[in-house]
């Protein structure tokens, strides 16, 4: 370090003019492990080569999406499903601490695809990409993340808010009231009555619960 510094500050007596760190693309920084990771995968070694850029990803801040597209490829290419989740979940956690939101969103539904139970890792990185799911328009995904979001996180604060907006997905999108009400019903016996939410969720409730009730009165008649 002492010694950059001071090649640095000679640097017009020697002769070169030095290029700002900054102003290099990932790829530049890491074209000698690049090149590596791609003779190795060239040579059918994709095992050492997903190590290797793995290994980069997790311990350089300084990456690049085509970076993280490369890794995946290497692991899809060795059927390693649990490190596609593992990468899936790491790689969301840093996309949505970005506000990357839609390459979030494209990951995640990648991701669940793969494995319907997977989330993200934590109840806050879950809200935070329903939310951006739905604004969107990925209300499927939202839909996915919410419904059992109150089992999943049965402590946290925004058990109120997520269960009333997976209810109307479920009734806006799937035509379930029966199944909105359940969601519903999971919020509430999470809450204590004096709770904030705990009359708003039950109003909602008993709403579907009428719904219910003339629907079957009107049914079809013989």
């Amino acid at each position: 370090h002492l010694l950059g510094r001071t090649v640095h500050a000679r640097a017009d007596a020697l002769g070169f003019t030095p290029v700002a760190d900054d102003g290099l693309r990932p790829e530049d920084r890491h074209r000698p492990l690049l090149r590596r990771v791609e003779r190795l995968a060239a040579q059918n070694d994709h095992a050492e080569a997903a190590r290797l850029l793995g290994d980069c990803l997790t311990t350089q801040m300084h990456t690049s999406p085509a970076m993280h597209a490369r890794y995946r490829e290497l692991l899809a290419t060795l059927g390693d499903r649990p490190g596609l989740l593992a990468h899936a979940r790491m790689r969301l956690d840093a996309l949505l601490a970005g506000r990357e939101e839609r390459e979030a969103v494209v990951l995640a539904r990648e991701a669940i695809a793969e494995d319907p139970g997977f989330r993200p890792s934590s109840a806050e990185r879950t809200t935070q990409l329903a939310t951006a799911a739905e604004r969107l328009g990925r209300a499927e995904l939202a839909l996915a993340l919410l419904r059992d979001f109150t089992a999943r996180h049965p402590r946290d604060a925004a058990i109120p808010d997520n269960a009333m907006t997976a209810a109307r997905l479920l009734v806006d999108r799937n035509s379930d009231p029966g199944g909105a009400r359940e969601v519903l019903q999971g919020a509430i016996d999470r809450l204590l009555p004096s709770h904030p939410s705990y009359d708003r969720l039950s109003r909602e409730r008993d709403r579907l619960d009428g719904l219910a009730r003339l629907t079957e009165r009107s049914g079809p008649r013989r």
